[in-house]
């Protein structure tokens, strides 16, 4: 929902969902200045240097589709099934104005936008996705290049920064809880 919300008062939202787009702008910010992805930075063409950032959240979700087992005990494929379950039967959350999250979110389910992150392929598609929805002319579609001429550099940073994300919202978790 962080991601959508521009023009919805916050106000109306409640405790929980504020607090998620709270924990989903901090992860945001620790992303961006990590130094893995601050390196990852200098391995863009400078025609798509703009698009750092994107191309390299969704060359992060592609890898953890593919090393999902290192982190988590539930199969991705159990995950998936519970994130679409739940997001289908979540509508009612998202606030009447926020016409584009309502669209993001019914699309994500249909098509099943996370296990696509486990090809290339399906990871291109999401670049691409993202390219067509930007409201002004760019050159992010094809993005997928820069991940895959860098593919093991790119691996080896998310496997990297991931653990660190994960005891980053870890303590994110327990601080908010002693507030």
């Amino acid at each position: 929902m962080g991601d959508f919300l521009k023009g919805v008062d916050q106000k109306s939202l409640s405790p929980e969902i504020i607090s998620g787009i709270k924990n989903h702008q901090a992860i945001d910010k620790f992303t961006d200045s990590h130094p893995e992805v601050r390196n990852l930075k200098k391995m863009i063409s400078s025609e798509r240097k703009r698009f750092h950032g994107i191309i390299t959240d969704i060359a992060f979700d592609h890898f953890l589709a593919n090393e999902w087992h290192r982190f988590y005990n539930v199969s991705l494929n159990e995950f998936c099934h519970n994130t679409y379950y739940y997001l289908a039967s979540s509508q009612q959350y998202i606030p009447k104005n926020a016409t584009r999250l309502t669209n993001t979110v019914a699309s994500l389910v249909k098509n099943q936008w996370l296990d696509n992150y486990l090809t290339l392929e399906g990871t291109s598609k999401a670049i691409d996705s993202v390219a067509r929805r930007l409201r002004f002319d760019n050159n992010l579609s094809g993005g997928i290049d820069e991940i895959d001429r860098n593919y093991s550099v790119y691996r080896l940073s998310f496997l990297r920064f991931y653990p660190e994300l994960i005891e980053f919202v870890e303590k994110q978790s327990i601080e908010s809880k002693v507030k």
